[in-house]
């Protein structure tokens, strides 16, 4: 069901269950998807821009949450996607409250360079709301694992136990002990 909100570039070699191609984009390295599709809230936001961070790929979302009551970025997207960009050193256009289209264009394609490998970053995300840090975290851990040179530290200011998302007690006593010990994540 990816091929209804998700179109790739030409030229792209992909498996034949993978999503259709669309001749609408000018670069062989760009990402469209349809922010409506879907669940249409902010899930798809999340993994779109980690993806599109650690794959060097460009992206760019419309009808961000449009069939939702209030459309468009809330604080927590919002902070979400600069926790990615930040991280892996893209640039973000349209990156403001309310906005129902963003454009990202990846590090690879700025050439916009990381810290050094030896330097601990400390990377802030800050919803200002009770938003949720382990939705922040969907969007920022891929990149801080994947997507960055040099060993990061995320300092996330939100709600810890909001409702519609995963709760903190899940994330520090089961998930991160998991990913500690399969990746060596610390």
């Amino acid at each position: 069901h990816l091929q209804r909100f998700v179109r790739f570039s030409p030229g792209q070699k992909m498996a034949q269950s993978a999503p259709t191609f669309s001749s609408s984009s000018s670069s062989l390295d760009s990402v469209y998807v349809d922010g409506s599709k879907g669940e249409g809230g902010g899930q798809v936001l999340r993994n779109s821009i980690s993806y599109a961070s650690i794959l060097g790929k460009n992206l760019r979302i419309d009808n961000i949450r449009a069939g939702r009551k209030k459309p468009g970025l809330k604080a927590q997207h919002l902070t979400g996607l600069l926790l990615a960009t930040d991280l892996c050193g893209g640039r973000l256009e349209g990156g403001k409250l309310h906005s129902t289209e963003i454009q990202y264009a990846a590090a690879t394609t700025t050439g916009k360079r990381k810290n050094r490998v030896d330097e601990l970053r400390e990377v802030t995300g800050d919803t200002k709301t009770a938003g949720s840090i382990c939705l922040l975290l969907q969007a920022a851990l891929p990149c801080a694992l994947f997507g960055s040179e040099s060993p990061t530290k995320l300092v996330l200011k939100g709600g810890t136990n909001a409702s519609m998302a995963p709760q903190y007690d899940y994330w520090t006593h089961i998930f991160l002990p998991t990913l500690q010990r399969q990746m060596g994540a610390g």
